[in-house]
């Protein structure tokens, strides 16, 4: 009967050692996960100054420009990103509305959106970027890419063709006294691609600031 009870004893013991084992053995992972950080600099990454302006729209006829650019270096082996600048105020940004323009304004339509964006690259450029902008990058490491088809050169040279896999993880970063800074770890993507974290982030940051300002410019039209 002790026999008996002593290998009882000696089995749980060992379970529960397994547990242990496994449980640290997941917050290593999930610990070293959040450890390791995005080191390209800001600077590196916007080296080519191209910049595409994107669109939020706060109500039917006001919207408001930010900038997004895309970080590819998967050729290198360094994964690839997506990167929004958002406007803290109408410093260099503002609430506008492009739809007053006619068809037969549309050069000066142009002329007045890229004069905008001028503004908001020149700033974002500059060495007080974080003055002006909130800046979020969402980045995808190169582990969780594969090869997806490609295409050859005339020369004979393959070019792949790289797609993030489904289900894996994604990392935004915050621009923070020039350093990117881990805000948050998304362990499963599901199949949404960067710039979709990139913008859905945009549009709930620039609801919350500046939606009520473009509400009272609506009612004082």
């Amino acid at each position: 009967m002790n026999k008996i009870l002593f290998v009882i004893m000696l089995g749980l013991t060992f379970c529960h050692s397994n547990r242990q084992e496994s449980l640290s053995s997941n917050s290593m992972i999930l610990t070293d996960s959040l450890s390791v950080h995005f080191d390209v600099s800001y600077k590196t990454i916007t080296k080519s100054k191209r910049f595409r302006p994107e669109v939020m729209h706060l109500s039917d006829s006001l919207e408001i420009m930010y900038l997004s650019k895309g970080y590819n270096a998967e050729y290198e082996g360094g994964g690839w990103g997506f990167m929004i600048a958002i406007p803290k105020d109408t410093t260099v940004s503002k609430i506008c509305n492009t739809k007053r323009f006619s068809e037969k304004q549309w050069k000066l339509r142009n002329e007045f959106v890229q004069e905008i964006k001028n503004k908001m690259v020149e700033k974002a450029l500059s060495d007080e970027v974080e003055s002006y902008f909130d800046v979020f990058f969402y980045y995808t490491r190169q582990e969780y890419l594969y090869v997806n088809g490609g295409a050859v050169t005339d020369d004979g040279r393959e070019v792949p063709d790289y797609s993030f896999r489904d289900n894996t993880p994604i990392e935004e970063y915050q621009l923070g006294n020039g350093q990117w800074e881990l805000t948050n770890y998304i362990s499963d993507r599901g199949t949404r691609a960067d710039h979709s974290f990139g913008r859905e982030k945009a549009s709930r940051i620039l609801k919350e600031r500046f939606g009520q300002m473009a509400e009272e410019m609506e009612r004082k039209k």
